[in-house]
């Protein structure tokens, strides 16, 4: 009789995302992103048409909860004080509007996006394999389904992700505005 192998397995460099849902403040901190629009800027991120605001979100007092809310959401991930952000900034897509595939730097530890209004329709987030040997491997051992994910946003989400991972946000094909935050922290 055959002894069953002993087999074990180690899970390397794996890549977390994180979600969780914030509602609490939503309509003001839409109302001042559109009063916002009506200050001239001449900012560039790497979105393909809509309007990027500053970075300077987190010094604004109406998002200060969302601030606060993504220090604990860090502080009881990853078991530290909390979160010093570095920048935050908004962005409202319009239809054929996108964001084009891009990583922040690594001078964070996180990044994130935070969605005030998504209609239908309005650009799933996707997130590539961060290992180049895996996304020109011929076929996959452990998952099929290719070398990206895709996450379908809604209001009050918010993802956040290693810095270095690169993400882009398909076009979008609603009438309506969607609205997003993105942001860059380091853990306290």
């Amino acid at each position: 009789m055959q002894k069953e192998p002993d087999i074990r397995i180690s899970a390397l460099w794996p890549t977390v995302v994180m979600q969780s849902t914030y509602v609490e403040t939503i309509e003001a901190m839409k109302k001042e992103i559109y009063r916002l629009t009506t200050i001239p800027t001449s900012i560039k991120k790497a979105n393909y048409g809509g309007w990027p605001s500053d970075s300077h979100l987190h010094e604004n007092a109406v998002f200060e909860p969302l601030c606060t809310y993504i220090g604990a959401v860090c502080a009881q991930m990853f078991k530290v004080k909390g979160a010093k952000l570095h920048q935050m900034w908004a962005c409202i897509n319009r239809k054929h509007d996108q964001n084009l595939i891009h990583s922040h730097t690594n001078n964070y530890n996180l990044s994130g996006v935070y969605y005030l209004s998504v209609p239908d329709d309005s650009g799933d987030i996707v997130f590539r394999d961060p290992r180049p040997g895996a996304n020109q491997a011929p076929y996959r051992l452990f998952k099929d389904d290719g070398d990206s994910e895709y996450f379908t946003p809604c209001a009050g989400l918010l993802i956040l992700f290693p810095s270095y991972l690169e993400h882009f946000v398909l076009p979008h094909r609603s009438d309506g505005d969607r609205i997003s935050i993105s942001l860059d922290v380091t853990l306290e």
